[in-house]
């Protein structure tokens, strides 16, 4: 299980959490960060949290990421639920809320 004081971060959110891995000179880290971050603020309870492991080396250990972006999309008990290595397209982020959340909670 992943809290935020485990990455710097505050509270995740209440239903699901995107946290993005990244580094400062990757450009895809930022694409990666609109597209999860409009996701989030279209999904109540499902908040985005972004680690940049420039300044956070001992993470990428702990959560064994090889590249960046590297996304771990946890559950609302921190408990991670699926991992996007690369730039995340928010059509495959979208499906995996939908599995975690229920349709009910994310629209197409």
């Amino acid at each position: 299980m992943v809290h935020g004081a485990d990455v710097g971060a505050g509270a995740f959110g209440g239903q699901a959490t995107l946290l993005q891995f990244s580094t400062e000179f990757c450009a895809p880290c930022r694409s990666t960060a609109r597209v999860l971050g409009a996701l989030a603020d279209s999904v109540g309870g499902v908040s985005h949290v972004e680690v940049d492991l420039t300044n956070r080396p001992e993470l990428a250990d702990r959560f064994h990421i090889l590249q960046t972006p590297t996304t771990l999309v946890l559950d609302g008990d921190g408990t991670v639920r699926a991992r996007i290595g690369g730039a995340a397209r928010a059509d495959d982020v979208r499906t995996t809320l939908h599995r975690i959340l229920g349709s009910d909670h994310v629209s197409a």
